[in-house]
Order: structure tokens, then sequence, then C-alpha cells
């Protein structure tokens, strides 16, 4: 991948619920009633005990008034059913519409890199160390694994290797503990055994106080392989880089000699020995997992 090379030298919607349509009546409305129609005998003349009294006109006012009414009641439930019709459809379709919109905005956006998922879960590592630099910058390194390359990450030789040969690295956690943001610098470096460097190599490999006899760390160059949690690196002065807060990253630290093609993780070492890094005269050995 195209990482951040660091060469260290010598060392390493409307919020609407939609409620059930009244019908006509509710919502404290008196309830409609059609007027019964008046039951009368024929139109004529009736005789009760007797007396002679003509019903023809009134009786046929009775009945023309309540069919008048009967024909406005219908006309009244007619126009409240459209109305409530034409509601329903209107909150229903405002509905849609804005769950519709809500779902397209939400499906554009994107969070910010800050926010951003990583980019796989953290490894397994060994114990961390936490060191603080001159500075006051806090850093932690956690060791991952090491071995020889197998292809495909970049080769920091400018001559082809000899044959026989590899490139030896180092993945390890970097991580930023703090509320503010520290330089990406990172403070680890590969110690090999001495001899697995190419002859011809190990006069740039150098020991250091508390480091085993038997081992060394030549010219060291580190990248990012992927970040595991926080922002993405910031861009500062002069080219520098600094990491977010809270952030961390998987950084491979790769030496700049040939080595044994036939090394294994057991013949390497992660430490940290810079006096930027480390206050005493030994260097600070950053385990890999069990």
């Amino acid at each position: 991948m195209g990482g951040i090379s660091v060469n260290t030298g010598g060392r390493g919607a409307l919020d609407m619920q939609p409620g059930t349509p009244r019908r006509p009546g509710e919502g404290g409305q008196e309830p409609f009633h059609q007027q019964d129609g008046v039951t009368t005998g024929p139109i004529g003349v009736r005789e009760p005990s007797g007396v002679e009294v003509r019903l023809g006109t009134r009786t046929a006012r009775s009945r023309a008034r309540a069919e008048r009414r009967r024909r406005a009641g219908r006309r009244t439930v007619v126009v409240v059913a459209s109305v409530v019709t034409g509601v329903v459809a209107m909150v229903t379709g405002g509905v849609l519409v804005a769950i519709g919109s809500g779902d397209q905005e939400g499906a554009g956006d994107s969070p910010p890199a800050s926010q951003a998922e990583a980019q796989g879960p953290a490894p397994r590592s060994g114990k961390p160390v936490t060191i603080i630099a001159a500075d006051g910058a806090r850093y932690r390194v956690a060791a991952v694994t090491g071995g020889v390359s197998a292809g495909g990450e970049p080769i920091v030789q400018s001559s082809p290797l000899p044959s026989g040969s590899a490139v030896a690295y180092i993945d390890y956690v970097l991580s930023n503990p703090s509320d503010q943001k520290v330089l990406f610098d990172p403070p680890g470096d590969v110690f090999v055994k001495r001899a697995l460097i190419a002859r011809q190599a190990r006069g740039r490999c150098m020991w250091q106080a508390g480091v085993p006899e038997s081992m060394c760390t030549p010219p060291t160059q580190s990248e990012v392989m992927r970040r595991i949690a926080g922002g993405e690196l910031e861009a500062g002065d002069g080219g520098d880089k600094y990491m977010p807060p809270r952030s961390s990253y998987l950084v491979r630290a790769m030496v700049e000699v040939p080595v044994d093609k036939r090394l294994k993780r057991n013949d390497l070492r992660l430490y940290i020995w810079q006096k930027r890094f480390v206050s005493g005269q030994y260097a600070q050995p950053a385990p890999f997992p069990g």
C-alpha cells in the first residue's frame, strides 16, 4: 500500500406521526343524524272522532321538508368524507415524502475522517510500552510481528538484493493516548542478529546498551501500513505529520540492509533507544505477543 514513509536513518425528515383520521362525529363535533321521514297515511281527509281534518297540504309540506333535509344530509356526508379522504391522502403523502427525503440525504452523507471507521481491527500485539518524549509528547508502542518481506512491500534497497537475501521488518502499533496531537515520529527500531546481516553491511549495524551483544540495529525506514483508530495523520509545516488525539496506526519498520532470507521472528527485536524517547541509558524493549 502507498504508506507514509519516515526514514529514521540509524534508528527505528419532518418528524410527523399521522393520527387516525377522524370520522364524522368524532373530535367533539355533534354526530350528524339523518332526519327520519314523517310517516303519514294517504293524502286526503281523515275523520278522527267525527272531526273533519284536512291534512293533505300540511302533510305534503312536512314530507317535502324531510326530503330536503335528507338530501342536504347526504351532501354533507359526501363533503365531509371527501375532506377527510383528502386530508388522509395529504398526510400520507407528506409522510412518504419526508421518509424518502431523509433516506436519500442519509445515503449521500459520509462521516468525517476523524469519525470514520478504522481500516481493520487492531492486531494481536505484545505488552504495550508507554514512552514520554523530551517535549512531553506521549506515545504507546506494542510489537505485533516480524520477519522477512515476502514481496509486495516497498523495498528500501536502491540496488537489487544479493542472492539469498531479503528485507527484515517488524510491525508494531503506534498510538497517541493523549488528548492532544503529537508529531508522527516512529520511535521503534529493528534489532537483528548480527550474524544474519549481509557481511558487507555489518559495519552499518550499531549495538546499543540494554540490547544483547549479538544484536544490532541497521538504518531503518518506517511507514504506516493502515489506520487502526482515530483520525488520519494531519499535515504540518515542512512536511511533518501529526497524530490526532486517541489515534493509532500499524507501522512497519524495515531495515535498509540485506539480511539472510532464512531470518525468523526470533531473530528480531523491537527497541526504543533514541534519547528523545528514552531518558535512561538503556534501550527499552517492546515484546512480541507470546
